[in-house]
């Protein structure tokens, strides 16, 4: 048994991992890895050392209890997975995951604004054109549909952690308090400090939905049908939040399109 208690947020990219983690940094009894930007990414590589992880980004601990990292690249890389376990082997698995339509959307937006991206949301999602060439980053920043395939990228992480693996819906997070409590009992610390933030949350903090043509959100959702019948099914989730496209989201879509 090591002598920290540690979890690790990995869900996909444009999911709301930033949020989680910042609800649970405000928490006394957790420290957060530092600096978390970059992410850290420890265990993306083949070599590594409990010691030179706790050195890299816990040197600044002070009497927390439980010691926290943020990285989303560890979703899509089994490597890390098996570095996690390998290291660290009672380590938690926070999966924060969002309806995978928008996060698709919200990923491309994302690969847009860094440059990386200059195909149109039609020419990615309905033509399909070719993407280009893999860039210098962590995992692929075109892998919009591939990385919403949720069951797939978590597979290795159920096997490997069972019980302390939990998955998150973005959407029943921002809704619903009983999925605060549901964390802290995870991560076994109290729930007041995360209830507080995540009041505050709540009177600021609504999902906007993407600047997309409403067929291509029609598209989207008829793509992810059966992979999140699959993940609901698999994790026992309730996914109400993703049903659509409703007539309120195709209105704002419509309202909201900019080609």
């Amino acid at each position: 048994m090591l002598p920290n208690k540690h979890f690790i947020i990995i869900g996909a990219q444009r999911s709301g991992s930033t949020l989680l983690q910042n609800m649970l940094e405000e928490h006394p009894a957790v420290y957060m890895a530092s600096p978390s930007r970059p992410e850290p990414k420890y265990f993306m590589q083949n070599e590594v050392s409990y010691k030179e992880y706790l050195d890299q980004f816990f040197a600044a601990r002070s009497g927390e209890t439980i010691l926290g990292e943020k990285s989303t690249s560890y979703y899509e890389t089994p490597l890390a997975a098996r570095q996690i376990k390998a290291t660290i082997s009672d380590c938690r698995i926070l999966a924060i995951l969002r309806n995978p339509v928008y996060r698709a959307i919200s990923n491309y937006h994302f690969s847009r604004s860094f440059g990386l991206e200059k195909r149109s949301l039609k020419g990615v999602f309905v033509d399909q054109l070719p993407s280009p060439s893999q860039m210098t980053t962590s995992v692929n920043p075109f892998h919009y549909l591939e990385r919403g395939l949720y069951c797939r990228h978590l597979e290795v992480y159920r096997k490997l952690f069972g019980e302390q693996l939990k998955v998150i819906v973005l959407e029943e997070l921002l809704r619903d308090e009983r999925i605060v409590h549901g964390v802290s009992n995870f991560l076994e610390i109290s729930a007041e400090p995360l209830l507080d933030f995540h009041r505050e949350m709540g009177k600021t903090n609504n999902l906007e939905y993407p600047k997309t043509e409403a067929s291509i959100i029609a598209y989207l959702f008829d793509y992810f049908e059966a992979p999140n019948r699959d993940l609901a099914r698999e994790y026992q989730l309730d996914l109400s939040y993703w049903q659509g496209p409703t007539e309120t989201q195709i209105n704002c879509i419509k309202e909201n399109f900019r080609e």
